[in-house]
This record gives structure tokens, C-alpha cells and sequence, in this order.
């Protein structure tokens, strides 16, 4: 599940654009794309949340790297 770690980083990055002040000021139209994208994936993480225990054997390895997604996006 190497998306998964594709995706962690890409919510760094995106965290990082969209809590910079600097950013928003000089390029509102992007920090404004971004902030939707950030939370686009917050909202698809909630749902999914809601069955990652029901995938099976072969996502438990991937637990941490879930709870460490969650936890970039302020989600329990």
C-alpha cells in the first residue's frame, strides 16, 4: 500500500501550503485549490475510516500508516 505513504506526504505538503500565511496571501487562488484538496481527503478518510477495520488480514500492516494519516488530518 505504497499510495498510502503517497498519500501521507502529499497531505504534508499540502498542510504546509495552506498553513502558510506568506502563501495565501501571494497566491490565494492556489491556497484556496489546496485547502479544498486537504480537505477532500479529510472527508474521503472519515468515510473510509469507518470500514478500515473491516478490510481484512492484509491491511493490518498498514494500521500505523492509517493512524498516522488521521492524525495529519485532526481526526481520531
Amino acid at each position: 500500500m505504497n499510495q498510502l505513504k503517497s498519500l501521507i506526504k502529499e497531505v504534508e505538503r499540502l498542510k504546509l501550503k495552506v498553513g502558510s500565511d506568506l502563501f495565501k496571501s501571494n497566491h490565494y487562488s492556489d491556497w484556496k485549490e489546496y485547502s479544498r484538496k486537504l480537505q477532500g481527503i479529510k472527508q474521503t478518510v472519515e468515510v473510509v475510516d469507518n470500514d478500515f477495520d473491516l478490510m481484512g488480514e492484509g491491511f493490518d500492516e498498514h494500521k500505523e500508516d492509517w493512524q498516522t494519516l488521521k492524525k495529519l488530518l485532526g481526526l481520531k
